[in-house]
């Protein structure tokens, strides 16, 4: 049995990933369960989220998570990884956050809310329960993944990506598309190892070409990691630095 825990940054951009502390603990050689807090730094959403994950033989691992969010969010998921292959399924439920000010709203402000209700509920609606599923190959030089998200009475967003590796460079790219073939977003990137630092840095560009990121992980030792990055929106905005830590111990 064993503890890791990491205080980690998961962007896709600094600017707008997530911060997150999480642990996992090894209860048996086979069981371990785990526990995650993170917040938004698009929304300043705070999630708490638990899981469970067990190996019923060699290279198979079958785990189920659950989440809660401070506006009403809530993910339910399940995952079964074989060699080469993960197959990922889910439930969302996301609820808007309630207007606390339309109560005490003036006269003018509650006519707009009014005339704007359609639309506002239209908004609510595309935000509500959706399903998820994924699959996921990988080999010893490429791994890609195919995704879909399907808002329930909405229509399905796609997502596909892929990673290769060859003497020590990662290439990546990733995608999403609506059904009509519209695309939403698409990102690529580059990294490579430092064999004589035990280290990691790499560019990004994500959201469209609209913002670059920077980063670097490095092995302190053994059981302690440590990364850094800046990310710059090509709009204009301030740049965002971004730091975090992986502590495990056996």
């Amino acid at each position: 049995p064993g503890i890791a825990a990491s205080g980690l940054l998961c962007p896709k951009s600094f600017a707008t990933g997530d911060v997150a502390a999480e642990s996992k603990i090894a209860v048996l050689p086979d069981l371990a369960v785990s526990g995650k807090v993170s917040r938004s730094n698009k929304t300043q959403a705070l999630a708490v989220s638990g899981g469970l994950s067990y190996k019923p033989l060699k290279g198979v691992e079958v785990s189920a998570s659950g989440s809660q969010c401070c506006v009403g969010g809530k993910v339910v998921a399940a995952d079964l990884v074989y060699p080469g292959v993960t197959v990922a399924v889910g439930y969302d439920h996301m609820l808007a956050a309630p207007a606390k000010e339309a109560a005490a709203a003036p006269a003018e402000a509650a006519a707009a809310a009014a005339a704007a209700a359609p639309a506002e509920e239209k908004k609510k609606c595309e935000c509500g329960d959706s399903v998820s599923a994924s699959v996921a190959f990988a080999s010893d030089l490429f791994e890609t993944e195919v995704a879909v998200k399907a808002p329930i009475g909405g229509q399905p967003e796609f997502n596909v990506s892929g990673v290769t590796s060859v003497q020590g460079v990662v290439v990546g790219a990733n995608a999403s598309c609506s059904a009509g073939g519209a695309v939403n977003d698409y990102s690529f990137g580059a990294a490579y190892t430092v064999p004589s630092a035990n280290g990691l840095a790499g560019v990004t560009v994500t959201e469209k070409l609209g913002s670059v990121n920077a980063f670097y992980q490095q092995k302190v030792t053994s059981q302690l990691s440590a990364a850094a990055g800046v990310s710059y929106a090509l709009k204009g905005s301030s740049p965002v630095a971004a730091v975090g830590a992986q502590f495990a111990i056996d």
